[in-house]
């Protein structure tokens, strides 16, 4: 036995040192992972913290009963939209002057839809001219001949404040970079949704209900009247409605914040 050691020490030395060097570098890698790891972890915790106070909002919005939808404000932006485009063709109503001005307070802007012709009525006449002539290029005289002859433009929509509170906020959350990746895109298909109700759809309503209009004023029994509320159960028949989209984005949070599952 002895003498096989001595004749083997050689092979014997190097296996112990092949298997030192092997055991140093697994206790070298082991200990690199271990201090990475204790390093991270308060930057992953942070993250993980900002993640769940996100998504727990998010999760609030999109719970059933929040009135994720009613936020959006379709009723008031089909009612606004009736109204101020009815205006824009040059339309009067009773108490005219403090119908609209209530309705525009609710307005925060206008988005342009379709092929925008807003800047129909802009003329240059010169430059540096002294004398300038008077033309009536009322862009409302234009687009109520427009109407007259069946060429309903709608060119704009109209945006209440409460909309575009709610949606900002949306975005805002769509756009997070703690926010993971597949509830963004989830917000973001939403968010093309709603715009594509109110590009699309909610002026093809707002197109239909003024041929209406016009035709039955052409009747001869003057301008025939009208409830808002109808024409938001037109809109409403029609357009997208969010409600797969929305539970689809909360049981993605509840399965990223494993709220379902088993606590041991």
């Amino acid at each position: 036995m002895i003498e096989i050691i001595s004749e083997n020490i050689g092979k014997i030395k190097d296996g112990f040192t092949i298997l030192f060097m092997l055991t140093g570098t697994v206790l070298a890698i082991l200990t690199y992972r271990r201090a990475r790891h204790t390093v991270l972890q308060p930057i992953r915790n942070e993250v993980i913290k900002k993640q769940s106070e996100l998504l727990s909002d998010l999760l609030s919005m999109c719970q059933p009963g929040s009135k994720f939808e009613s936020s959006v404000d379709y009723v008031n932006l089909v009612r606004v939209n009736l109204y101020l485009q009815l205006k824009e063709f040059g339309y009067l109503f009773n108490e005219h002057k403090k119908k609209i001005e209530m309705i525009s307070n609710a307005v925060s802007g206008w988005t342009p839809v379709g092929e925008s012709l807003t800047l129909r009525d802009v003329e240059v006449v010169g430059a540096f001219k002294k004398e300038e002539q008077e033309k009536d290029s009322s862009y409302s005289k234009y687009k109520y001949d427009q109407a007259q002859i069946g060429n309903i433009i709608i060119d704009k929509v109209f945006l209440t404040k409460e909309h575009s509170i709610f949606i900002n906020k949306v975005e805002i959350l769509a756009n997070d970079p703690f926010i993971p990746k597949s509830i963004q895109l989830s917000l973001q298909a939403l968010l093309i949704d709603i715009n594509n109700n109110l590009r699309d759809i909610l002026p093809e309503v707002l197109i239909e209900f003024i041929h209406e209009f016009i035709d039955k004023s052409k009747s001869g029994d003057g301008y025939p009247s009208f409830e808002s509320a109808g024409i938001y159960n037109n809109f409403n028949h029609v357009r997208i409605h969010h409600r797969e989209q929305i539970h689809k984005v909360m049981m993605e949070i509840r399965g990223y914040l494993k709220i379902d599952e088993t606590w041991e």
